[in-house]
């Protein structure tokens, strides 16, 4: 699996950017991953995204994991 990166590291985007950058993300079969602050609004961006394409968002929060869920042993 390759890894495009479409924003340069440290580069910080506003939503309309990131929602653009996602859904082409999504169009062409690849994985997107958003990183930011907290409280900024990425998981509400998710959830636009995946109501525009009619498509199931399943959020999985880390810190209401416990480590053993994560492990794929």
């Amino acid at each position: 699996m390759s890894t495009v990166n479409i924003a340069i590291p440290n580069e910080s985007v506003g939503p309309k950017v990131a929602m653009v950058n996602m859904q082409l993300a999504i169009e062409t079969g690849l994985v997107p991953f958003l990183h930011g602050s907290p409280a900024i609004g990425k998981s509400d961006l998710a959830a636009q995204i995946a109501e525009n394409g009619n498509l199931k968002m399943i959020d999985v929060r880390l810190s209401q994991c416990d480590p053993t869920d994560l492990n794929a042993a």
